[in-house]
């Protein structure tokens, strides 16, 4: 018969009283198990069968057991640290090792395209969760205390974001002192210093914390860039493209002794850039037909200097929807400032960019030659298309290049044209560059117009120094104002009067009083229709009755009336008809202003005989001339599909962002800013040869320093920044204008301004008499193939536009290290 079965206690406690009798404890037994001698076979079996795969599971769970135990798992841990941080270590050179390969590169290997996708979290992310996992735990666990970590699990904070980048750029550092090759992370890093002008003792300090290269990799990096900067710009060159420069000017500082073989005090070079154009048919540049309609092309008569009824039609409602945003920009009630964005209020596209396309462009190295003369035009010409970029002169005859400069640079061309008109292909003629011009000098020239015409003295009610004084703004009265400061300062002005408008027209105090009443989108176009006409269009003669207001026809507004013609010009109120003259200008500023930020440059194109009647008026005759060269190209010379190419160009995008379009001369004046501010922290090191090395690489070292900013979420602004409220400086217009009744016609006013000239009228009929003329002959003349003087013979009356240049500020003298 069978024994009783043992329950497994009962089992268990025989087995030890076994052992007890034998005077010997489990643990003692499994010592001498593990202990046995490979010649007893007994033991070694049994050893062996204890670490056989069928017995894992059981292994584990006696550790488990132990570890569930306090006193079991103080044991366990204090035996099993040494050993654990072996097999860590261990384990962390295994996976240092492996990461190698995705971390490496070389100066060499820094390419536009590396620069242009970098970013810490994507270049650092795959390696710590896949190659370097227990290296990312510890680290992990070293920078987070548990109570964050297990809240960052619930939640997706910012300061958990902030330590996840703070952990790979220690993990950066670590595998950078593993292995200098190791540097992707470092590449970045180190441009960024250097081209937010650290010194090259900050960046060697770096070096060896591991966060940079060493200066002189950096160094190597930016000539490495360099050379695919003008690799790049020579592919794009042989396809459809646009050439752009300017001058440069660097000085060295003055404690720098000037001797035989150093660099001389003041340097000027010139600073070119290549863009690229993009879904242009190449045959739409053919030469051959721009100079055979050149040769064809007709003059330009008066009727060019109006504006068709369609570009006229177009302005008034791109004014009226400006009027419009000047009201509701201003105007503090919520609900009504929503229907900026109704679709009836919003301007109509003429020729507008497409959305979202972003403008490629490729600076080449600065030439130390000075464009500032014919002579300097055509050998900047020849360094950048066969020294730089390898041209051959035969080749480059074929197709038109898109040439947009300022008005100084145009005319040196013009004159090289001249100079070369009996060469022997279209290169050395300089034929092939088909001329448009830079809209932001263009504006740029027009405020300085507009501030010479309008500054009256502080006085006149109504002059430019009145408003001035009013908004604080003293200085901008001096002989060279701040541009950007002068441009604000004027956007509150015609911003005050047209808001003092607003409440004139609609009989109310405030405009919050007038969004009570809650009109349609129809009703606000319909009054800001009357608004533009009454007070921004003005009025030849003035009224005949003898009162303080002036008499208006059925339908015209009260601002700007109507006036009788037979009336002696002694009773003319001159500070309403100055008032009526700065409106417009200054309205035509607006909507240049407006256009170019949107990318239409039809909008500009619609206005563009009226702007060169102004600036002839004014006694600007250089942007007046050319003006009507861009009109006589557009009209006679160019083909349509040309002419599309040069109005598309005109305009860029660098940031691809919808709204931030500039002028493309302006663009090239930030790099040249970029560059002289740069080089004012830094100071020029080795040669003017290292200019043109970073020159050409300008485009990168202001996208790295975005991409290692937005990489760290460390932004320009912070998640505090508010925009300047200048509401307060703008009812300070509007109640002036209101106080002195500076928009309304006052017979026999007290205090008269002196009169302001018509410049749009005056300009048109300077045109007519004998500027048009000039023009036309001296287009014949060019289309004979003799030497001309580009000049029209007319001086300019208006002194050169001489804003304060906010980089002379600290560009004064430029310290030049050895």
């Amino acid at each position: 018969m069978r024994n009783k079965r043992l329950s497994k206690a009962d089992t268990l406690l025989r087995a030890t009283d076994t052992l007890s009798e034998a005077g010997l404890s489990p643990l003692s037994l499994l010592i001498g198990v593990l202990e046995a001698d490979n010649n007893d076979n007994a033991l070694s079996n049994t050893r062996r069968n204890i670490f056989r795969p069928k017995n894992k599971g059981a292994l584990v769970q006696i550790l488990d057991l132990i570890m569930a135990d306090r006193q079991g798992a103080e044991t366990l841990n204090e035996w099993m640290l040494p050993h654990a941080v072996t097999l860590v270590c261990e384990t962390i050179h295994t996976e240092m090792e492996a990461a190698k390969p995705f971390l490496h590169m070389t100066t060499a290997e820094t390419t536009p395209e590396f620069i242009e996708s970098w970013d810490i979290n994507k270049i650092m992310d795959p390696i710590s969760e896949n190659t370097t996992p227990t290296w990312s735990t510890i680290l992990s666990a070293a920078t987070e205390s548990k109570v964050c970590a297990a809240k960052a699990a619930r939640e997706n904070n910012k300061n958990s974001q902030v330590r996840h980048t703070t952990r790979n750029i220690i993990s950066a550092q670590v595998h950078y002192r593993r292995s200098f090759h190791s540097s992707k992370v470092q590449i970045g890093l180190g441009l960024m210093a250097w081209s937010t002008g650290a010194r090259k003792n900050l960046i060697n300090v770096l070096h060896k914390a591991g966060i940079s290269t060493a200066y002189s990799t950096v160094a190597n990096t930016i000539l490495a860039l360099h050379k695919y900067s003008v690799e790049q710009a020579a592919k794009v060159s042989c396809g459809p493209h646009a050439f752009c420069y300017d001058n440069i000017n660097i000085s060295t500082s003055i404690h720098i002794e000037q001797r035989p073989g150093a660099m001389s005090k003041m340097q000027s070079g010139t600073f070119p850039v290549i863009y690229q154009l993009d879904n242009v048919d190449p045959f739409h540049l053919k030469l051959a037909p721009i100079i055979e309609n050149f040769k064809k092309s007709k003059p330009l008569t008066m009727s060019d200097l109006r504006s068709s009824r369609t570009a006229q039609k177009s302005y008034e409602h791109q004014t009226n929807i400006n009027i419009v945003h000047i009201l509701l920009k201003h105007c503090t009630v919520v609900e009504f400032k929503k229907l900026i964005d109704h679709p009836s209020l919003q301007h109509l596209c003429r020729s507008q960019l497409p959305k979202g396309r972003k403008t490629q462009f490729y600076p080449i190295a600065v030439a130390t030659i000075e464009e500032a003369s014919v002579t300097g035009n055509l050998q900047v010409h020849d360094n950048v298309y066969i020294e730089q970029l390898g041209h051959d002169p035969e080749t480059l005859g074929e197709y038109a290049i898109p040439t947009l400069n300022d008005q100084l640079t145009n005319a040196r061309i013009r004159g090289a044209q001249a100079l070369r008109a009996k060469d022997v292909n279209a290169w050395e003629r300089r034929e092939v560059f088909q001329l448009g011009f830079g809209i932001f000098h263009l504006i740029m020239n027009y405020i300085w117009l507009i501030l010479q015409k309008h500054r009256g003295t502080i006085t006149e009610h109504g002059s430019l120094a009145s408003y001035f004084g009013i908004l604080e703004k003293a200085r901008l009265g001096s002989d060279k104002p701040d541009y950007y400061t002068l441009l604000a300062a004027l956007t509150q002005i015609i911003d005050g009067l047209i808001v003092n408008a607003w409440r004139t027209e609609c009989g109310v105090d405030s405009l919050e009083e007038y969004a009570a009443k809650n009109p349609t989108p129809a009703d606000i176009l319909r009054t800001a229709d009357k608004i533009r006409k009454a007070y921004s269009v003005p009025i030849d003669t003035p009224p005949t009755v003898e009162t303080t207001a002036p008499r208006k026809r059925k339908g015209q507004a009260a601002g700007n009336a109507e006036l009788d013609p037979a009336v002696d010009d002694n009773t003319t109120d001159h500070t309403h008809s100055n008032t009526v003259l700065l409106t417009r200008d200054l309205l035509y500023a607006v909507e240049l202003i407006n256009a170019v930020s949107s990318g239409d440059f039809g909008r500009v194109e619609d206005i563009l005989p009226q702007i060169a009647c102004v600036f002839r008026g004014g006694g600007s005759n250089n942007y007046s001339m050319e003006i009507l060269h861009l009109l006589h190209n557009i009209k006679e010379v160019w083909t349509p599909e040309f002419a599309d190419i040069m109005r598309n160009i005109m305009l860029v995008n660098p940031s691809g962002l919808s709204g931030h379009h500039m002028p493309i001369d302006l663009n090239i004046e930030h790099l040249i800013g970029y560059l002289k501010a740069l080089f004012a922290a830094k100071g020029l090191y080795s040669s003017w040869d290292r200019l043109g090395d970073i020159s050409a690489a300008v485009k990168y070292l202001q996208l790295i320093k975005k991409r290692v900013a937005h990489s760290l979420a460390s932004g320009y602004q912070g998640t505090s920044h508010k925009t300047p409220d200048t509401s307060v400086l703008v009812m300070r217009v509007a109640n002036h204008a209101k106080a002195f009744q500076l928009q309304e016609y006052v017979k026999n006013r007290e205090t008269q301004s002196r009169p302001t000239p018509d410049l749009r009228k005056l300009g048109y009929g300077k045109f007519e008499s004998t500027s048009l003329a000039a023009f036309n002959k001296k287009i014949d003349t060019c289309k004979n193939g003799n030497n001309i003087d580009t000049e029209t013979g007319e001086a300019d009356e208006l002194p050169q536009a001489d804003f304060l240049d906010r980089a002379e500020e600290v560009d004064d003298d430029i310290t030049i290290e050895e």
